[in-house]
């Protein structure tokens, strides 16, 4: 509606009418846009890279000491704490190599391929 008031008040020439409503027409595109972010993010149409410059990244030497926490609850069975641990890496920006790692690691838990996972993260413990 503004959207449209605005462009029939240019066609009129009338530049108070525009500049009046400009902010209210900037707050309204931006609502808009998050919406379509919204629903493209929702059908995975567009990366989430805006969340993944507000992330926080973690060192390497922490990194590896989640992978090493990781395999030792699989030693011991504790697959709700893999999961947990899973879920809260997401909340940090990882180098693409780890989040590979940890991408693959979340699909094999879903089926508890804990041989495979741990074959992974000994892989990539090794190299220095």
């Amino acid at each position: 509606d503004i959207a449209r008031a605005q462009e029939l008040a240019g066609q009129d020439g009338d530049n108070s009418f525009i500049d009046a409503h400009m902010e209210e027409l900037q707050y309204e595109y931006g609502t808009l846009l998050e919406k379509i972010e919204n629903v493209l993010s929702n059908f995975g149409l567009i990366p989430e890279v805006s969340q993944d410059r507000e992330k926080e990244t973690i060192s390497e030497e922490i990194i590896r000491c989640i992978l090493e926490n990781i395999r030792n609850c699989i030693d011991a069975f504790e697959f709700t704490k893999v999961f947990d641990i899973l879920e809260e890496i997401k909340q940090y920006r990882l180098p693409e190599d780890y989040e590979e790692i940890f991408s693959q690691t979340a699909v094999l838990m879903e089926v508890l391929s804990v041989d495979e996972i741990r074959q992974i993260i000994e892989k990539k413990l090794r190299e220095e």
